[in-house]
């Protein structure tokens, strides 16, 4: 718990905090839309996740995965989406909500991933590694450290020992819930994938694709005009030195060779 968890569970009605949000940048939707929006975090990034549901056109699918530390997470209230299907994942340790995702083709699909930030570091590693993803589609930031306080505390210092940790009760089994006519989301269990991961392909990486068969011959054209350049630097060079020997009155035999050699 940081400064901000120390309040609010201490909090009484009436009760008032100034507080300011610095370098915030409002989540805009790109001109081309990609195929679908694979959302990844927890309850912490909850409400930057619903200003994203809340701006997806209506025919864009959503897969958000949502990382449960506690019996509370799931009422805390999502945005409505037509084609939203919500995965609750229980935190049973950093790998819990990087093997959660699917190995499905994402193709041409943007990533928004918020997290814990041991759990960040085994998604970038699933997501680029494992399905493929271009770091032009994935936006990755730790929202939270475990065990450790962020923000500035005044006062009596608080030590890792004294952060109540949150662990899911063992009967939890992860869930998946999915859009039906009837309701936003209906929990069934977890497909557990069968295959390996299939890498898709990316209209933001067409680039990389397009110069890659011809990668080993720019690279060797690269180094012959660099050894090119210095050859046609090495005259004036020579020149330059000779300049230099005749003004400090060396010898014939000198700069003779100097001129030979320029």
């Amino acid at each position: 718990m940081g400064p901000a968890s120390t309040w609010a569970a201490h909090a009484q009605p009436g009760d008032s905090i100034a507080a300011m949000v610095l370098g915030t940048r409002k989540f805009t939707l790109p001109e081309d839309l990609p195929a679908g929006y694979l959302l990844i975090g927890d309850p912490a990034s909850i409400p930057a996740i619903n200003s994203i549901i809340d701006i997806v056109p209506p025919e864009v699918p959503i897969e958000l995965y949502l990382e449960q530390h506690g019996d509370n997470d799931r009422a805390i209230p999502l945005v409505a989406h037509p084609r939203l299907a919500l995965h609750w994942v229980p935190r049973k340790d950093v790998t819990s909500l990087a093997a959660a995702i699917p190995d499905r083709d994402w193709s041409n699909w943007y990533t928004w991933v918020t997290p814990e930030s041991g759990s960040l570091k085994h998604l970038r590693a699933r997501l680029r590694d494992d399905l493929g993803f271009p770091k032009s589609e994935i936006h990755a930031q730790a929202y939270w450290i475990q065990g450790r306080a962020m923000g500035v505390r005044r006062g009596k210092e608080e030590t890792a020992a004294d952060i109540p940790q949150q662990t899911p009760p063992a009967s939890h089994q992860a869930v998946t819930t999915e859009p039906s006519p009837d309701e936003r989301t209906e929990e069934r269990p977890a497909a557990v994938a069968a295959s390996r991961a299939v890498k898709g392909a990316w209209r933001a990486d067409a680039s990389r694709r397009l110069l890659a068969p011809t990668r080993r011959i720019l690279w060797t054209a690269g180094v012959l005009q660099a050894l090119i350049t210095l050859l046609q630097l090495a005259p004036y060079v020579l020149l330059v030195e000779l300049a230099r020997q005749l003004l400090n009155g060396a010898p014939a035999r000198t700069l003779v060779g100097l001129g030979v050699a320029a």
